[in-house]
């Protein structure tokens, strides 16, 4: 039994309106940078072409930041505590921390609330000496099942990735997320998919079904999902597969070129409106976004194609490949986009489940991921509440009481050794070929962060899902990794 309850609301897939008059927007923006400040004290790393209010809220965010070893080695090689912003054009940064000067092969650091330091100064050196003189990477992708996006939600990463970034983009009447230095304008939206089950998905992502009697079904030896609990009957009584993260839902931002003919229409605007691109506070360059994509398995078959067999394959190789890294969205935003990824608890549960199985796929999507991704960092499973099974009161009848087993296939210490097998098969893979892709996996391309130690006291809301605090906390950790390479 798979724990997957959430407080994760649902939606049906709707586009972004544009938002009216730029006085209006610029009070829904300014609002929406004190609320979050006043909350979790992560801000947008873009003040610096906002009005005085919001640089003085940056400042107060950087004051309450947790002491950074890469801001201290900065300020040593540097006589300003930050590198000089690289401009429009993607010109080579002026000033660089020599700390970022050498590759760092370390895999795995270690995270808690209270320490962090560690993986901030690890994956800065890592993705900075992997773009050196280049716009470092400003979008983010998270990747997983109710864990991570229990993270989204409750943390500020939905608030700072998606609704901030659509409210700047939107605060004139038309796509102003423009630029005169970008190869072509880009027209954004706000795209959120809560489809559950095979046919909806597919529809919402605009992916082809396959034939029906070419369709294949999981396989239980290469612990394919979805479960057998997954295949609910429709009305035509055949069975159709459904996601087993009921509350999940895909959450992003979603840009692409317009056609001529909108490049056209936006040329012979009234010239209030058309020069917007060049008066806006925010330059392209510097607006981070990005978005959640509810993913429950290391390998399922649920968005199955005729070109793929797994959905790992159709959404990273088509979707991903063909909607977020074009050649013009990679120019305007610093190259591929960061991958935050997470696969265990929903996998443990399926049948005949074993660690060697779970490590190959996990490799597997790895694989993937690094196809399209710049870095990716891949957050370990964290402590189940229970090590072993437990008993509870059955209160479903009033006439009797009982005491009922109940049984996880999460426990402590299987969570942990599928971990450990993860971090140890990485460690003997690293640089040689993989079995499905033919790609490499590196160490410098890839960072864990541990956070299972971390987690094993920390309270939780049921078995497998921790307290809003956590979520809070490892959602701000992310962002202050965003918002400082994106000042670099």
């Amino acid at each position: 039994m798979v724990e997957t309850g959430g407080g994760v609301g649902g939606a049906s897939t709707t586009p972004t309106r544009l938002a009216k008059g730029r006085s209006l927007a610029l009070i829904v923006f300014l609002a929406a940078c004190m609320c979050l400040f006043l909350d979790t004290k992560i801000v947008s790393p873009f003040s610096q072409h906002n009005e005085t209010s919001s640089s003085t809220t940056l400042q107060k965010e950087k004051t309450t930041t947790s002491t950074s070893a890469v801001e201290n080695e900065s300020a040593g090689a540097s006589t300003s505590k930050h590198v000089k912003k690289e401009n429009k054009q993607g010109k080579k940064r002026t000033s660089e921390s020599s700390d970022f000067d050498s590759a760092d092969t370390t895999l795995k650091c270690t995270w808690s609330p209270s320490k962090q330091d560690e993986c901030h100064k690890l994956l800065l050196k890592k993705i900075l000496y992997n773009h050196k003189h280049k716009q470092p990477p400003l979008r983010w992708l998270f990747f997983g099942d109710s864990t991570v996006a229990q993270m989204w939600e409750e943390s500020s990463l939905r608030n700072i990735l998606v609704d901030l970034p659509i409210q700047i983009i939107n605060r004139h009447d038309g796509f102003c997320y423009n630029d005169t230095t970008l190869p072509l304008h880009l027209a954004c939206q706000e795209r959120q998919i809560s489809e559950q089950c095979q046919e909806d998905l597919h529809h919402a992502y605009g992916l082809s079904m396959p034939d029906p009697d070419l369709w294949i079904y999981p396989n239980v030896s290469q612990m394919e999902g979805p479960s057998v609990s997954s295949f609910v009957q429709n009305d035509s009584s055949k069975f159709k597969l459904c996601l087993g993260c009921h509350h999940c839902q895909s959450n992003f931002v979603l840009c692409h070129p317009q056609e001529q003919e909108q490049e056209q229409e936006q040329s012979t605007m009234s010239a209030s409106t058309a020069s917007c691109s060049t008066n806006s506070d925010i330059p392209p360059l510097q607006l981070l976004h990005g978005g959640y994509f509810v993913m429950t398995f290391a390998r399922d078959v649920l968005l199955q194609t005729p070109h793929y067999r797994t959905s790992q394959e159709a959404l990273l190789l088509d979707y991903i490949a063909n909607h977020f890294n074009l050649p013009p969205l990679q120019e305007a935003f610093g190259g591929k986009p960061m991958c935050v990824a997470r696969a265990g608890f929903h996998d443990m549960a399926l049948p005949g489940a074993n660690v060697k199985q779970f490590v190959t796929n996990v490799l597997e999507l790895i694989q993937l991921l690094l196809q399209q991704c710049a870095h990716v960092v891949w957050l370990q499973n964290t402590a189940p509440l229970q090590p072993h099974d437990y008993y509870h009161d059955d209160n479903r009848t009033t006439t009797s009481s009982r005491r009922i087993r109940v049984s996880y296939r999460q426990t402590v210490e299987r969570v942990r050794q599928y971990n450990e097998a993860v971090y140890t098969s990485l460690l003997n893979y690293n640089g040689s070929h993989g079995r499905a892709t033919n790609s490499t996996i590196s160490s410098n391309d890839i960072t864990i962060m541990d956070v299972f130690e971390a987690s094993i006291d920390w309270p939780h809301q049921d078995n497998i899902h921790l307290n809003e605090k956590w979520n809070r906390a490892l959602g701000k950790f992310v962002l202050k990794v965003a918002t400082k390479m994106a000042q670099t």
